[in-house]
């Protein structure tokens, strides 16, 4: 008999935990519950920037087994804590557009990675589960990205036009008819 609780119930490892989808997941999780309290002070939002970084050079790492696959994610990393440090420093639009180029470069970058290690060959895990959902997480990280990157370039692209301002001659008509 054998204590481990998965080989006790046979040959069936589908509930099995503790990949990296698992983690990269929880970790997700974790940040979005975190982020509203790491607003505010410079310490925080550059801690905004580095957890999930940190987060997806790691799951990036170990989804790829390419040494230039990891390479690359931690580049683009490093490139967009610069920039994300150079923003806080300068407030410049020109470096905050720059900074939310490369964060959503870098997660459809992660994401693309892992989607190959989810439709890679082999059973079907708890842990590619779990890396399926952090893909679409990581997808809809990419997509703020890109919003608010045109927010950045155009400010206001976003906002609904107010209501145009009545003329002097509709308000006549308005406060003057008989009704």
């Amino acid at each position: 008999m054998t204590t481990d609780p998965v080989k006790a119930q046979g040959d069936s490892e589908i509930f099995r935990f503790g990949g990296f989808g698992t983690v990269l997941l929880i970790s997700l999780l974790a940040f979005f519950g975190l982020y509203p309290l790491l607003l505010g002070e410079i310490a925080g939002r550059l801690a905004g920037g580095l957890i999930p970084a940190v987060i997806l050079v790691s799951s990036a790492a170990t989804a790829s087994r390419s040494r230039t696959h990891r390479i690359i994610g931690i580049v683009l990393a490093i490139f967009a804590l610069g920039l994300q440090l150079d923003w806080l420093e300068t407030n410049n639009r020109f470096v905050a557009a720059a900074d939310a180029s490369v964060f959503a470069i870098f997660f459809l970058y992660t994401a693309l990675l892992i989607f190959r290690h989810v439709l890679s060959f082999g059973p079907v895990y708890a842990d590619r589960v779990h890396a399926a959902l952090s893909d679409y997480i990581l997808l809809a990280l990419s997509w703020a990205f890109i919003y608010g990157l045109i927010e950045i370039i155009s400010p206001g692209a976003f906002s609904l036009a107010s209501p145009r301002p009545m003329r002097r001659r509709d308000r006549k008509e308005r406060t003057c008819s008989p009704t």
